[in-house]
């Protein structure tokens, strides 16, 4: 039968050229997808129903390219001779990478481009045919759609309270590298990590030069990165196994940097021990609107 890529841009929908392969799974790495469930995900499918899923925390595929490549690998070995919907494209120089990488990985027997994509048909491990796709539904449309999963995401939602000190956290800046919070004198500092030349902060106001140079010393650091506790609040998350297994998705609530504990809303029910914390750049409130997202890996 042979596994089939799907290539698209924005303004049109492969959802009726799906249909086409009922018997085949369906590894949609859209993360802007919201028909299965809530968006930011990347999703396994059988008989049009997930069988499996992977956290991305974003909508925007560039955010975390390498996550979506990880996501194709493992599904691979889940699904025999899948169809895989890629991200939508853009002209851009890493998504056409990305798309590269993709189709080299996968070893797809045939590569589908839909009418309208800025994309050069040169290059690829099999020659793409190109078909006409139906418009996707309006922006309105599929909004709406994604607010609906969200706010049935948050229905189901229990509180969850995560010790630091049991937490490897994913996906961000806060937790990626080597801690010296104690070795900064400021009562405005909350955390401190450094990692190489980067001293990451967290702080409860703004930092005079006096204190950021001291912090830039001890960190034997020449460029600060600085955040602040409240950006935290209604970031999505999923909680992870020590295996790496992902069990509950949802936003966090709170974290709490001078008691060391994370409070977060997720599908999970508690009491569960939470080993891996992954966390998105999304940001999604109680009413279950996006809200906008901030720079990559400031957070």
């Amino acid at each position: 039968m042979g596994s089939t890529l799907l290539i698209r841009h924005s303004g049109v929908s492969f959802h009726e050229e799906l249909k086409c392969y009922p018997k085949q799974p369906h590894i949609i790495l859209d993360p802007g997808d919201a028909t299965h469930g809530p968006a930011a995900q990347l999703w396994l499918l059988r008989d049009g129903k997930p069988a499996a899923s992977r956290f991305f925390g974003s909508t925007d595929p560039l955010r975390a390219p390498h996550v979506i490549l990880a996501a194709l690998f493992n599904f691979l070995k889940m699904a025999d001779d899948p169809i895989i919907v890629a991200p939508p494209y853009r002209p851009t120089p890493l998504l056409r990478q990305l798309l590269d990488i993709i189709a080299y990985t996968a070893k797809p027997e045939r590569i589908v481009v839909a009418e309208g994509t800025e994309l050069s048909l040169l290059g690829w491990p099999v020659g793409p045919e190109t078909i006409a796709a139906p418009d996707a539904f309006p922006r309105i449309v599929l909004d709406a759609q994604r607010k609906a999963q969200w706010l049935k995401l948050i229905e189901r939602t229990h509180r969850h309270e995560l010790p630091m000190s049991q937490l490897s956290i994913q996906g961000s800046r806060f937790g990626s590298a080597v801690p010296i919070t104690n070795q900064i004198d400021s009562d405005l500092v909350l955390h401190a990590e450094v990692c190489g030349a980067n001293l990451f902060l967290v702080s409860e106001g703004d930092l005079d030069e006096d204190i950021m140079g001291r912090a830039l010393d001890i960190a034997h650091a020449s460029k600060a990165i600085v955040a602040h506790p409240e950006e935290y609040k209604n970031l999505l998350c999923a909680f992870g196994r020590e295996s790496g297994e992902e069990f509950g998705i949802g936003m966090i609530e709170e974290i709490d940097f001078r008691g060391r504990m994370i409070y977060a809303c997720a599908d999970a029910v508690p009491p569960v021990p939470v080993r891996i914390l992954k966390m998105g750049t999304l940001r999604v409130d109680p009413n279950g609107r996006e809200l906008t997202e901030g720079r990559p890996w400031h957070l």
